[in-house]
């Protein structure tokens, strides 16, 4: 897998990085995305599968995942989802 570390967020306060950036890394990649200052702080909620939009080279969704239809007929929406570290943004 390839593409940008991140950090990839949503209005919630979640806040992804992908699995392929080390821990600390990843920390510090999380908190340079949002603006966090004295009424807010940064909490570890564990490692999750995300929809990291563009981060995969088999995704090529823009603004929502969309489900990939197989040889089969069947659906893949999973191909966007990849391994990250799950964040979120929580008042003090």
């Amino acid at each position: 897998m390839q593409g940008d570390e991140g950090p990839y967020m949503n209005d919630s306060g979640d806040v992804w990085v992908p699995r392929t950036v080390p821990y600390l890394r990843a920390r510090q990649v999380a908190k340079s995305g949002p603006e966090i200052d004295s009424w807010c702080k940064l909490v570890y909620v564990g490692k999750s599968d995300a929809e990291l939009l563009g981060f995969s080279r088999d995704c090529r969704c823009d603004e929502v995942c969309e489900a990939f239809h197989t040889d089969d007929g069947e659906t893949d929406d999973d191909r966007c989802r990849v391994p990250a570290w799950h964040f979120r943004i929580e008042e003090r």
